[in-house]
């Protein structure tokens, strides 16, 4: 649905779906990882040199931005699932791989302009989810599937608090038909604001949503609280 295309949100949902029913009241817990030791890398599939021969013709490692936002939007939905986040080591740079032992590349000591940027936004994830209890215990409900758009809610009705993940993995911009109940909502990526009965999104981005007034906005990273507050 993200690396490129050959399948549709609606899949990933029907998946979620399937596995919250049949795991429904057994305690368990899964993790959610995007790669592994044992799996080529997910920003080669993306680019589509994965399949080569570890040895002999390793992935390159990309230097165009889009396939560094498609691994964004795939790292996003890890961090705002239910489940346990995991990042395998080099996921947070967008390391490249084929398959084993191509995919267990040494991290590199300089990063390039998008694996900065990735590694800014995995931090943001990180920091928006220690803080959301929403995030990290809520119920997850649907409120918008199609192939390339995906919204769904985090609640935590005992306590009131919730959250709105909104993702495109369009190449164009677009706008997600989301309620947003009347309310202001803001983005704790970026503290842009939204309300009304839609959420625009640039191509291939996303959009982590809480209320306005949300004790969260106060957890994001410092630089981008000054960022904002310069804006202002």
């Amino acid at each position: 649905a993200i690396a490129n295309d050959s399948g549709g949100f609606d899949q990933v949902d029907a998946v979620l779906a399937e596995s919250e029913q049949r795991l429904a009241g057994s305690g368990a817990v899964l993790a959610r990882i995007i790669d592994n030791h044992d799996t080529t890398r997910f920003i080669s599939e993306a680019v589509g040199d994965a399949g080569g021969d570890p040895w002999l013709s390793p992935a390159a490692q990309p230097e165009d931005a889009t396939p560094y936002r498609r691994t964004a939007l795939a790292l996003a939905i890890t961090f705002t699932l239910p489940g346990i986040p995991v990042l395998y080591q080099g996921d947070e740079i967008g390391l490249a791989g084929a398959s084993d032992p191509d995919n267990r590349r040494v991290m590199p000591a300089t990063l390039s302009d998008p694996q900065a940027e990735l590694a800014a936004t995995v931090e943001r994830l990180g920091a928006l989810r220690r803080c959301s209890r929403a995030l990290r215990h809520g119920d997850r409900q649907a409120v918008h599937v199609t192939k390339a758009t995906y919204a769904y809610r985090r609640t935590l009705t005992d306590e009131a608090d919730e959250a709105l993940v909104v993702i495109s993995a369009a190449t164009a911009a677009s706008d997600v038909p989301v309620a947003l109940g009347g309310e202001t909502w803001i983005d704790a990526m970026t503290g842009e604001s939204f309300a009304g009965d839609s959420v625009a999104l640039p191509a291939l981005s996303f959009r982590g949503l809480l209320p306005a007034g949300h004790a969260c906005m106060q957890c994001r990273p410092r630089q981008q609280r000054q960022s904002q507050r310069a804006k202002e």
